[in-house]
């Protein structure tokens, strides 16, 4: 699988997933996208070099990628079959990460407030025939 990204300014960019049985992991945790690559198709994979795998457990999942003008905060994780997981005791900290940013407000131009940014993406992975 290779993912893409564009973003409107610069910013740092996180990809989390969850899988089909609910467990929750980091892909791409602070992804720092600079004044020179804003408004360009990027490929996750190629700015990584990493390559992204479909694997079990397939069913319905979904990945959440998060932007903003400041570093997010470090997850607590651990790793676990090439996975990157979220420590079970500490979603609250993902939580935290996107609650509260939600809505539309004026501002003031060059305000330099925490600003972030929300996408949802629902896929379904199913095992290969090949």
């Amino acid at each position: 699988m290779e993912f893409y990204l564009r973003t409107n300014q610069p910013c740092y960019v996180q990809l989390l997933y969850s899988l089909a049985d609910g467990r929750k992991t980091v892909l791409v945790d602070n992804l720092k996208i600079n004044l020179e690559s804003v408004n360009q198709s990027l490929s996750v994979n190629d700015l990584l070099g990493l390559d992204f795998v479909c694997s079990s457990p397939f069913r319905n999942e979904r990945m959440i990628v998060l932007s903003r003008n400041r570093p997010f905060d470090k997850l607590e994780t651990f790793e676990e079959n090439d996975y990157l997981f979220l420590v079970n005791g500490k979603l609250n900290q993902l939580k935290d990460t996107v609650q509260g940013t939600k809505g539309s407000k004026q501002s003031k131009q060059n305000d330099q407030a925490l600003k972030q940014a929300e996408a949802k993406l629902m896929i379904t992975t199913v095992q290969s025939a090949f």
